[in-house]
Formats: structure tokens, C-alpha cells, sequence
């Protein structure tokens, strides 16, 4: 690679074969991480900047690799490549909704994979230098602007605001924080919220908003 990203370069699944390929095309001294599970992929995009991210469509967590390249995109604007041992007409089609930046299917090839880095990379490079923002601290979407999907109409105003503060915040003693509520409240709203949904848990939640908002794009 020519151009060396000021953030790290993230890996979203657990093969260990696509990380290994991923740091091979890297420079030395640039850094990789990884994210086991969507889940924690799009919980840490939250809390650090990444240069690009290399998503596994086939881990088979909630969300799965597809809605979680989806999320990336949309939410945080991190350019994805995403990776299948799938080349079906079912799968390009997925992973065309989700519009990433690329999409390879396995088995892959070094030239390849290395061309992609290369380019998505630049491309934030210029993004960044064309808007003056700070490449360790990138423009994000507003969370606060997300339009609410159809599917979300019976929820109150400010149970639409606790997902917002769910998705971009961990655990709810930190939206409590975040918005000087009691962990006990944000609680209840989260059950009222689960409830009206037919949800159990935070990570049902976030799979379901997943698929209603890019169904609903």
C-alpha cells in the first residue's frame, strides 16, 4: 500500500484466514483489529474511527455480516468491503442492498484484496482533506437525525430517543447518564419499548431496526 490510514483498519468476523489476509496487504506499523460478532463492530465504530472495515457476510450472529456492513455505511460512513464464500444471486443481491464498497468472494486473491485497500483508503484520505476534518476524528451521521422507521410509529418520542442513545451508547446506567435519568427509568422505558416491539433484548432490538430500516430505505 501506498497510503498508510491514520486510523486502524477493522475486521469484522471470526476467520482467522481473512484477518491473516488483511494484515498481509497492510504496511508495516498500521493496525488491525478485529470484531468477533456486527454487534460489537458497530459498538466500537461508535467509540473510535476506523479507515476501512473488511466485513465476514457469512458470521451468523445478530446482525448478521450483510446488515452489519449495512450499518457501518449508513451510520458511520466507514467504507466496507465485505467477503463471502458466497457468489449466489440470494447473496449478491443482499449484499447490494447494503451497498458496500466492494464485494469479494472467496476464494480470494492478494492483488485484489490489497488494490481495494489501497483505493477505499485513498479515497478516505481525500474525503477527509476535501471537508478539513480531523482524520482521527471523522464527520459521523448525527444519530439525533435518524429518520424513524415505519414499522417503529407506536413508540413515544422519547422511547425513539433511548434506542438512538442504546445504539450509540452501551449500557443504560450510561444513557441514564448521558441524559440525567435514573438507570431504573431507562430500564422501564426499555421494557415499554420491547414490549411494543415483541423484542427481549437490546441485541433482538438492534437486529429488528436493522432489517425494518433497510427494507424502508
Amino acid at each position: 500500500m501506498s497510503l498508510l490510514p491514520r486510523a486502524p483498519v477493522l475486521v469484522v468476523g471470526s476467520s482467522d484466514a481473512l484477518t491473516a489476509l488483511v494484515q498481509d496487504v497492510l504496511a508495516p506499523g498500521v493496525k488491525l483489529e478485529t470484531a468477533a460478532t456486527g454487534l460489537e463492530a458497530l459498538r466500537r465504530s461508535h467509540a473510535e474511527s476506523f479507515a476501512l472495515a473488511v466485513v465476514d457476510a457469512d458470521i451468523g450472529s445478530e446482525p448478521d455480516g450483510v446488515e452489519t456492513a449495512y450499518w457501518l455505511r449508513r451510520l458511520d460512513g466507514i467504507p466496507v468491503i465485505v467477503v463471502s464464500t458466497r457468489g449466489d444471486t440470494e447473496m449478491r443481491l443482499r449484499v447490494a442492498a447494503a451497498s458496500p464498497d466492494a464485494f469479494l468472494v472467496r476464494p480470494l486473491v492478494v492483488r485484489e484484496v490489497d488494490a481495494l485497500v489501497s483505493m477505499l483508503v485513498s479515497r478516505r484520505h481525500a474525503s477527509d482533506a476535501d471537508r478539513e476534518v480531523d482524520y482521527l476524528g471523522f464527520r459521523r451521521v448525527d444519530l439525533d437525525t435518524l429518520r424513524r422507521p415505519a414499522g417503529f410509529a407506536d413508540l413515544t418520542g422519547r422511547e425513539w430517543q433511548v434506542i438512538l442513545d442504546v445504539i450509540d451508547t452501551p449500557t443504560a446506567r450510561a444513557v441514564a447518564t448521558k441524559r440525567g435519568r435514573s438507570p431504573h427509568t431507562v430500564q422501564n422505558q426499555l421494557k415499554s419499548i420491547f414490549r411494543k416491539l415483541g423484542v427481549h433484548s437490546v441485541p433482538e432490538l438492534f437486529s429488528l431496526l436493522l432489517r425494518v430500516s433497510r427494507t424502508s430505505r
